[in-house]
């Protein structure tokens, strides 16, 4: 299958163009770190055509991470805010549904299909997005259904270095006329991390935001 083509079976079978007519989306979850025996809560805020918030609460300690469009911040209980540049802002700027499930066009700056395999009776794309001259995703793409169901890539963890990182989204369910996954199971190439789930419990279109909820002023 050609670039374009897959490209296009993508944006019609996720549908997150919709919400630039349906308003902002709002979802609500719990986090799940089995070798850490810790959970968490989740909520995550998306704006059209490129905003997005996540932040999340575990164990006393919260983390808000930030794209306003332009650039990416974060902020921890640990550590004041800040904008980040390089591949740590590279990578909080791709770590969202628009990059996964929307125009990848807008997002990727190189596509490039590079195998058709079979996995579990199913027909699965291969697509690395990006080039050979740094890290970059490969996603799988279940070829009968158009449904982007994982994401293999390498991520820089702050204090532990780079480290490999499996993406399997599931439950993937209508959202006013948009398919998103309600479940994701995140797999660390660490045992101290290991497996880590994120369960949706409410997704929301149409929500009205505090005018601040993409904003993080570094200190």
């Amino acid at each position: 299958m050609q670039q374009e083509t897959m490209h296009a079976l993508i944006a019609k079978t996720h549908r997150m163009d919709l919400m630039e007519s349906l308003g902002p989306m709002q979802a609500v979850g719990e986090i799940d770190i089995k070798s850490m025996n810790a959970t968490g809560e989740l909520h995550t805020s998306y704006a059209w055509p490129n905003q997005f918030r996540m932040d999340v609460t575990m164990s006393g300690q919260s983390e808000t991470s930030v794209f306003d469009g332009e650039f990416a911040y974060y902020a921890s209980t640990a550590t004041p805010a800040e904008k980040l540049e390089g591949i740590r802002g590279t990578e909080l700027r791709l770590d969202n549904h628009f990059a996964r499930f929307g125009d990848w066009h807008q997002w990727h700056a190189k596509l490039e299909v590079i195998q058709k395999l079979e996995r579990g009776g199913k027909e699965i794309y291969l697509i690395r997005a990006g080039d050979s001259s740094a890290t970059a995703s490969t996603f799988f793409v279940d070829a009968n259904t158009g449904r982007v169901i994982g994401e293999d890539k390498v991520s820089l963890i702050p204090g532990m270095g780079q480290m490999g990182m499996r993406m399997r989204f599931e439950d993937f369910r209508d959202v006013s006329g948009m398919l998103l996954p309600y479940k994701t199971q995140i797999k660390f190439a660490n045992p101290m991390i290991g497996t880590v789930w994120t369960t949706i419990s409410e997704m929301e279109l149409g929500v009205e935001l505090p005018e601040d909820a993409f904003r993080l002023t570094p200190n």
